[in-house]
């Protein structure tokens, strides 16, 4: 009986099958070698109750306001009945204190963007700055209702308020880049091609040692592969264009408000236009993105005012009252949210548009939208929303909405801890939630 040299063996496409394995691991090696970064966004003010998705799983429905992210549909993860494990009085207080540290008490701990900063900046190939936090205010409460960030416990960080000192900071010594090449998915594919060609031709080797009924059905393999390979060819691009990594950007004001429409929607651009330029001209790999501070008033934003006789504030009307759906000020609300989702999913595609290794700068990137308050304005930490954009190379896994259940809740420990293990920090919990472990469904390892 023939056999088949080892060497030959290993060169072949049955060689392959066995070396799969290793290869994958080889896989995972590379992917390391993409810079990863991570974005925390919260916006005060409460979401409205239809904020989540309908028919959890993978087939999962957006609502208003979150029409926004149709396109971005299978690189989101959104996330229903996590909850924060502490609370006190109102919430606003302790939900900003704990919303992304999952700290026990009101000296706060150090936050995850903090601890994954600390991660990369370890790195050979760091970036020039360890972090950015940028804000945009219209005046401040107390600081534990206006900080969100922590270095450790009662060592909060301030935001920088000034759109102009971040610009300067992002583009001194950066260089404009530009990069041609082909759609992640026209990579993948024109290497899938040319692996199928090279098994097609070791099959046709091996066919030859093998007996009738095992040439058969190596014979229809040998058909699959090759119109894989021709439905492959149909979606490879021809004709890749120029992509522009390290470009200048416009800045909508320097200082702007969230008590003016006009220069909130500016600010909000501004946020989303310095994280992609900050990101993509490779300054920093974390940054953090507040609007506003907790139980924020918004005074004048649209009209409303506030004074101690009216109570005719947006906080008054919106993120007190308006939970019900036949409120006369519900569509102010929803426009809030609107407006937030809108340009959290423009930041998503600008990096999607980004090819980046195997995949896009979006698929080496977390985004975490999160909140300090429970949904609808319920001054509650039960059903605290949550969404994930991207991630997919980090071992997200993308394109699902996961309702735990009210008689299931989660802690957003967990939550934390999982985003932690997809940047390789494989700590078993988070603050006071220490050995909270990783949270169900949510990394594909």
């Amino acid at each position: 009986m023939y056999k088949l040299p080892r060497r030959d063996l290993l060169k072949s496409a049955l060689g392959s099958m066995l070396l799969a394995p290793l290869l994958r691991v080889r896989d995972l090696q590379a992917q390391n070698m993409n810079p990863k970064r991570f974005v925390i966004f919260n916006a005060a003010g409460s979401f409205v109750p239809e904020w989540f998705p309908t028919n959890p799983g993978r087939n999962y429905n957006l609502r208003r306001p979150n029409t926004a992210f149709e396109d971005l549909k299978s690189d989101c993860v959104f996330m229903q009945n996590l909850q924060h494990s502490t609370s006190r009085d109102n919430h606003h207080e302790r939900g900003m204190v704990t919303a992304y540290s999952a700290a026990g008490s009101d000296a706060g701990d150090i936050t995850i963007d903090q601890v994954i900063a600390r991660h990369l900046r370890t790195q050979a190939n760091a970036a020039p700055i360890d972090y950015f936090a940028q804000a945009l205010y219209g005046g401040r409460n107390n600081d534990m209702r206006t900080l969100m960030t922590y270095d450790a416990p009662n060592r909060r960080i301030n935001p920088q308020e000034s759109a102009e000192i971040t610009y300067n900071r992002i583009f001194a010594g950066a260089t404009t880049t530009t990069v041609t090449a082909p759609t992640a998915s026209s990579n993948t594919n024109a290497r899938r091609i040319k692996i199928f060609d090279v098994a097609k031709d070791d099959l046709a080797q091996i066919q030859k040692y093998l007996g009738q009924e095992e040439r058969s059905k190596l014979e229809y393999h040998i058909n699959e592969l090759t119109s894989l390979s021709r439905e492959l060819a149909s979606n490879v691009d021809e004709q890749p264009g120029p992509i522009q990594m390290c470009r200048d950007i416009e800045l909508l004001g320097d200082r702007n408000t969230v008590r003016e429409e006009s220069s909130l929607v500016n600010g909000v651009t501004n946020l989303m236009n310095l994280c992609s330029a900050a990101f993509q001209c490779d300054r920093t790999r974390v940054m953090t993105l507040q609007v506003g501070f907790s139980g924020d008033h918004y005074n004048r934003l649209r009209g409303f005012r506030a004074s101690s006789q009216t109570r005719d504030s947006w906080h008054d009307h919106i993120h007190h009252v308006a939970s019900r759906t036949n409120h006369q000020y519900y569509g102010e609300w929803m426009w809030m949210c609107e407006l937030w989702s809108s340009q959290l999913a423009r930041l998503a595609r600008m990096l999607k548009a980004i090819p980046e290794g195997d995949g896009t700068m979006l698929d080496n990137t977390i985004i975490l939208w999160g909140s300090e308050m429970g949904i609808a304005h319920s001054h509650s930490p039960i059903n605290v929303p949550h969404l994930v954009i991207g991630g997919r190379n980090m071992g997200v896994d993308t394109g699902q909405y996961i309702d735990f259940g009210s008689n299931n809740r989660q802690d957003h420990a967990k939550l934390l801890t999982s985003i932690k293990h997809a940047f390789g920090i494989m700590d078993r919990g988070m603050g006071n939630r220490p050995d909270a472990g990783p949270l169900s469904g949510f990394l594909l390892r």
